[in-house]
């Protein structure tokens, strides 16, 4: 096993963080940062949960290579606000209209 003073500056060793640190250089985290912002904004706003997910890819540069392809994807799942609804009737026609075409109307004179 190499001492400290032989190992080359750019090997990771079990560390699932540094390694995520030089993904598209820095990229990858970076957007994790931002989608998780925004999460948390939208848990505070709402009081609903959210989801922050990180997905990371690893492939073989070619079959029986030693280099690999690291990449990642973040998505996110922002709760949002409930937003009021409209009370709509449909007609004969598929159209719609806010009053029911099946009720009379009553004159109130």
């Amino acid at each position: 096993m190499a001492d400290k003073a032989t190992e080359k500056p750019d090997v990771v060793r079990g560390d699932a963080l540094g390694v995520l640190k030089q993904v598209r250089a820095g990229g990858l985290v970076h957007e994790l940062n931002e989608e998780l912002e925004k999460v948390v904004a939208g848990v505070r706003e709402t009081g609903k949960a959210g989801t922050v997910t990180l997905k990371i890819n690893i492939a073989p540069i070619k079959p029986g290579s030693t280099a690999l392809n690291v990449g990642g994807e973040v998505t996110a799942k922002i709760p949002r606000p409930a937003h009021d609804a409209s009370i709509f009737f449909a007609t004969t026609n598929n159209t719609l209209q806010r009053t029911d075409p099946r009720q009379m109307n009553m004159e109130l004179d």
